[in-house]
């Protein structure tokens, strides 16, 4: 699994810079037949596991949020992830839990 969405990631990082329609194109020729083995694999695992496992549940979360996942193959101008979203967020949660106690003398020395 982990082979095929590194395969997925090498395609994006190929395609970047390119234009969304190119990136559509190239992601329903190459990545969409790998992520359609991955569903398929982690499909045929989960019926092969405990239901209850840890490994059930997030193969169950990945297959119900499977459209989500997939997005990119249907939009060229989605990202395979939200890896930029979540840097430029990162500071704004940092800031915040910095300043969580900073409401006091006490909580400012802290």
């Amino acid at each position: 699994m982990i082979e095929r969405l590194q395969a997925v990631y090498a395609i994006e990082a190929e395609i970047r810079g390119s234009s969304a329609e190119r990136r559509l194109t190239t992601r329903g020729t190459r990545s969409a037949p790998l992520m359609e083995a991955l569903r398929t694999r982690l499909t045929a695992m989960v019926g092969q596991l405990f239901s209850q496992s840890k490994l059930a549940e997030a193969i169950n979360y990945a297959l119900n949020h499977w459209d989500g996942l997939t997005l990119f193959l249907r939009d060229g101008r989605v990202k395979v992830d939200s890896n930029t979203v979540e840097r430029s967020m990162r500071p704004i949660a940092m800031g915040r839990r910095n300043s969580l106690f900073s409401g006091s003398e006490g909580g400012a020395e802290s």
